[in-house]
């Protein structure tokens, strides 16, 4: 076996743990949806807007506004429902014309595009 073998055999090795460890954790449901390998990735400055990104990409909500459920909707609060489904957001979804947008593309996960201020607006808003 080569270096280049025992390499690749490491690779898809870690890959499988690397997938393991995020598989029960609910928060990365949609970061696992759209990552699929290990790799270094330079999307990010260090921006206000991109680590509203980052915070919506977690899973993590302000805790100040925002309790387990929806008070609206009644139903469980997630990253997926504020940013798709929540009444309370809806105008901020029409301004933006992201009603039926998918949630991978408004998390930026799939490349950077319109969305920025989109979130930087929920967020805001949340607070």
């Amino acid at each position: 076996m080569d270096k280049i073998e025992i390499r690749k055999k490491i690779d898809k090795h870690e890959n499988r743990i690397w997938k393991q460890g995020m598989q029960n954790k609910e928060t990365l449901i949609n970061y696992r949806m759209a990552k699929q390998n290990i790799k270094e990735e330079r999307l990010w400055k260090n921006s206000e807007e991109d680590k509203i990104i980052r915070k919506f990409q977690s899973g993590i909500l302000p805790k100040n506004k925002h309790k387990d459920d929806c008070t609206e909707c009644k139903v469980k609060n997630s990253v997926t429902h504020i940013l798709n489904d929540c009444k309370i957001y809806s105008q901020i979804r029409i301004k933006y014309n992201l009603q039926n947008t998918n949630i991978l593309e408004i998390l930026q996960l799939k490349g950077r595009n319109k969305t920025d201020d989109y979130l930087k607006e929920i967020y805001l808003s949340m607070l």
